[in-house]
Formats: structure tokens, C-alpha cells, sequence
């Protein structure tokens, strides 16, 4: 069955994404997060939220952007995956949405500087074209994941 799912849509570096309602913890006014030294690139620090520690990743870093310059629009979705809070930092919050995980465009096409595993397709919304992602695995990089796929293959192998 095919139920219609709810999703935020937000921007990041002018384009239009969106992300599943169900597994955002919330949304935060922007604030600037303390850095982490040694921390990958991708991680702009951390902040506490009401008591918890929350790793802040730059959603235009894991898009492969420029940084830019804050402003009052920028938002924190946070997350809670595996019993772990991180939150991605994105340019602006636009809104709830509806449709049906049939409505999603998959391209298995790579997307160059771009943390790829995230992206689960597109989807037309209106005039709009909007990246379908998925955000509750984005500490995780690429290399890792071409990593433990290169394991497999060689076990396979072997």
C-alpha cells in the first residue's frame, strides 16, 4: 500500500530539498555551534539543547557548497538516530508537504561532491523540483560506506 508520507522542504545553497516528517526530532533557530577539533570536515560542532549534546553537521558542506553567511532564516533539524542527536544546518525552512513514496524519482546515477547515500531521488512538488533525502545516516560518510562495500566483495571472493 501507498500511503502518503509528510515531508519538510527546505533549502540549502538555493536548492530545494525535502526530508520525511517522522524522523525529525525538530526544527531550531540557528545557532553557531562549538567546534570539535579533529572533527571531519562536514561537522561544524556541537551544540547543547536542552541539556543533551547535539553534533551539528553543515548541510552545505554534505552538499559539497560554499559555506555563506548566516542569516535569520537558517535553521537545526535535528535528529535522533540510534540513540544519537545530530542536527544539519540548512538556509531556510519552507514547509509540511504530502506525497506518496511512489511519487519519488529514483537516479542510481552518482552525483559528483555530493554525499550521495543521502539522496534517496526526486520528486516534482509544483513548480518545484525537490531532492528526496534521507539525513538520519549523514555521520556516516562515503568512503566508509565504499569501504565496508569493498569488504563484502572481497569476503565474497575469498
Amino acid at each position: 500500500m501507498d500511503i502518503e508520507v509528510l515531508w519538510v522542504s527546505f533549502c540549502v545553497g538555493g536548492e530545494h530539498y525535502c526530508h520525511p516528517v517522522n524522523t525529525i526530532r525538530e526544527i531550531l533557530r540557528y545557532q553557531v555551534p562549538t567546534p570539535v577539533p579533529g572533527a571531519p570536515e562536514h561537522v561544524s560542532g556541537i551544540l547543547n539543547v536542552r541539556g543533551q549534546v547535539v553534533t551539528i553537521l553543515s548541510g552545505r558542506s554534505l552538499f559539497a557548497l560554499d559555506e555563506g553567511k548566516e542569516d535569520e532564516h537558517w535553521r537545526i533539524i535535528t535528529f535522533e538516530t540510534a540513540g544519537e542527536l545530530h542536527g544539519v544546518t540548512v538556509d531556510s525552512v519552507n514547509e509540511i508537504i504530502r506525497f506518496k513514496q511512489s511519487q519519488i524519482f529514483n537516479n542510481e546515477q552518482s552525483t559528483s561532491g555530493v554525499e550521495s547515500h543521502l539522496i534517496k531521488g526526486t520528486v516534482k512538488h509544483g513548480n518545484e523540483l525537490l531532492v528526496a533525502l534521507d539525513l538520519t545516516s549523514p555521520l556516516q560518510p562515503p568512503k566508509a560506506i565504499d569501504k565496508e562495500k569493498e569488504k563484502e566483495k572481497t569476503t565474497q571472493l575469498g
